[in-house]
């Protein structure tokens, strides 16, 4: 059905509403589109998509258009960090295992900040502001740093002890939620097609997504269909599964793709022991076993905005430490494609007795995945 979600699509105090138009054709599908709604606001020719603002009264004009082909909600994606309860020791939450040189990870979020560990003694960060258009890379809510900084911090202002898993690797952090950890549609698609156009210029080939939003289970949903692109494109994506567990059924969007790789989170006890932290989202998602597997989420040191360092848990956490484990095989092994890298990172899992709606395949295990690219 071209517009299944039109219950979704509600109405502002003006009669108008924002929406994601699939189209056949980006180039010759605009001006077909122009009569029918109030703003173009962005074009995603990655997905064949436009994002508008158009009337209500205008929608079902809209999907009898033979040009579109779908049209879903424009969603709103959050981020979230959990209280802290104590420092896990870093070294068994994220062991350094490789460098990750010449290999870029992108990172869609709140942003980033400067931190030493991402700009001295060379400064990794590219970065691109999809919220006010800034120039200069900032984080005026510390997620999108605290995740960069699990992902490929190098650790210098803690003498390397707080280093992340790729800490040689480039950082893209792409600022696309805002100030309050909230972030539309519009622009984390922008985001996404940055990323598209400009993966071969940096050797983009991991792209982090510590976020999550209301799946579109009934239709096309816009950050499923542009996080698929990007793996289709060659870029290993790797989302948070959320916080919304323990209850069945709570993945969020981008993480119920069944491409992607989705993460849940982990805790460890002081003995070693590994559970699946309550707060992490179970599965399934439709149709789809999720999440693929869990890692560390709980009281992660990292980067943080206003103090070097922080204690930060929830599946964000978790997903760049996966992203991290992904940008190392792809330093390693090039010739890798996405589909190959999460193979390997699901079969080299360390299986626990734990179903697969709450767990996944298992806890990441880096020593066990590099094993296998060993032997090949």
């Amino acid at each position: 059905m071209k517009c299944s979600p039109l219950s979704r699509l509600t109405a502002s105090h003006n009669g108008e509403t924002k929406c994601v138009i699939f189209v056949d054709s980006v180039e010759t599908t605009r001006k077909i589109l122009e009569p029918h709604v109030s703003t173009v606001v962005s074009a995603y020719p990655f997905i064949k998509a436009f994002g508008v603002f158009t009337a209500v009264h205008k929608l079902e004009d809209l999907a009898s258009l033979p040009c579109v082909r779908a049209i879903s909600p424009h969603t709103t994606a959050t981020v979230g960090m959990l209280a802290a309860k104590r420092a896990l020791k870093l070294e068994s939450a994220r062991p350094v295992l490789g460098y990750g040189s010449g290999v870029s990870a992108a990172v869609i979020d709140t942003g980033v900040k400067p931190h030493l560990d991402f700009a001295v003694p060379k400064n990794r960060i590219v970065f691109r502001d999809f919220i006010g258009g800034k120039t200069e890379p900032h984080d005026d809510n510390g997620h999108g740093t605290a995740v960069a900084s699990i992902l490929c911090g190098n650790g210098l202002f803690s003498g390397g002890k707080h280093a992340g898993i790729v800490p040689h690797a480039r950082l893209v952090a792409l600022k696309a939620i805002g100030r309050e950890g909230e972030g539309g549609a519009f622009a984390i698609l922008e985001a996404m097609q940055w990323i598209y156009d400009h993966a071969a210029e940096y050797n983009i080939r991991v792209a982090c997504m510590s976020f999550g939003a209301e799946p579109v289970l009934d239709g096309l949903d816009p950050l499923s269909v542009g996080a698929e692109a990007l793996w289709r494109k060659g870029i290993v994506v790797v989302t948070s599964a959320g916080n919304d567990g323990p209850a069945a059924r709570t993945i969020r969007s981008p993480g119920c793709n069944p491409r992607v790789i989705t993460v849940g989170g982990a805790e460890i006890n002081s003995d070693g022991q590994i559970t699946v932290a309550d707060f992490s989202s179970r599965g399934p998602c439709g149709a789809y076993l999720k999440p693929d597997l869990i890692a560390p989420a709980a009281d992660i040191t990292a980067c943080g905005i206003q103090e070097p360092y922080g204690i930060f848990s929830g599946t964000s956490m978790a997903a760049p430490i996966v992203a991290g484990a992904a940008a190392l095989l792809c330093a390693r092994r090039p010739d890798f494609s996405p589909d190959r890298v999460k193979e390997l990172l699901l079969s080299s899992a360390q299986k626990l007795p734990f179903p697969h709606e709450a767990a996944g395949r298992g806890m990441l295990c880096l020593d066990g995945m590099l094993g296998e690219t060993d032997n090949e």
